[in-house]
């Protein structure tokens, strides 16, 4: 929830007591998802090398399906992408079988991973597999979003943004949709409307109002918007 807000030294507070009632009751598995949770968090806002070294800690403390699978992707947002070919190596070798795995969870990977490898058309081809699960699971439509302006279709990522925008009761505390806010803006404005791009730019500084200051993403964001015609000082 304080993540959805910008909070994310509240998120690093909430996310240790996580794991120390994880370590107390659940064991190190519950510790390892507790890590990949911030770690998750910490990607989005702008912190990469921050959110791989809790992914790392997390897969020396377990190597269930959900870690594996959670590491992964967090290791291909930041474009590692020998450790993240080694791990969907082992969840084909380890999980044949099991859906969630194999049309959604190594799909996701290698389309995160072409992205951030400068291969975004691969990254959309790669995101057909998980398409019927993409309204349960809306990082496939966020991350279609940012494949799509990668390869200068904007008016497709802004349906793909208003997607995600119009599903904040899909897991409503997820900052996913926080964000998809300041993304939508961004495919405005490459889309050619600078007005609607400066609205949408405005809505997400309203929900970030009382974020942390010096967040990565979000003094991008201010960057981007100060230079839209009309933009409050």
């Amino acid at each position: 929830m304080e993540a959805r807000f910008g909070r994310l030294e509240a998120s690093r507070a909430l996310a240790r007591r996580e794991e120390e009632l994880a370590a107390n009751y659940v064991g190190d598995a519950g510790v390892a998802l507790a890590k990949l949770t911030l770690a998750r968090r910490l990607v989005r806002f702008g912190y990469p090398q921050e959110a791989a070294g809790l992914a790392r800690e997390a897969l020396e403390l377990s190597r269930a399906r959900d870690a594996v699978s959670e590491a992964a992707r967090i290791l291909a947002r930041v474009g590692e992408e020998e450790e993240v070919e080694t791990l969907i190596a082992e969840m084909t070798e380890r999980w044949p079988e099991a859906t969630w795995v194999q049309a959604l969870h190594i799909p996701f990977a290698r389309a995160e991973l072409a992205l951030r490898t400068g291969e975004p058309s691969e990254s959309i081809h790669q995101l057909e597999t998980p398409r019927p699960f993409e309204l349960n699971r809306l990082e496939v439509v966020e991350l279609r979003g940012r494949a799509y302006l990668e390869t200068d279709q904007p008016l497709e990522a802004v349906a793909e943004f208003e997607k995600l925008v119009a599903h904040d009761h899909v897991n409503g505390f997820d900052e996913l949709h926080s964000l998809g806010q300041l993304w939508l803006a961004r495919a405005h404005l490459a889309n050619g409307d600078p007005d609607a791009a400066r609205a949408t730019y405005e809505t997400f500084f309203e929900i970030m109002a009382d974020a942390d200051e010096g967040i990565p993403l979000i003094e991008k964001a201010r960057a981007e918007y100060a230079a839209i015609p009309g933009a409050k000082g």
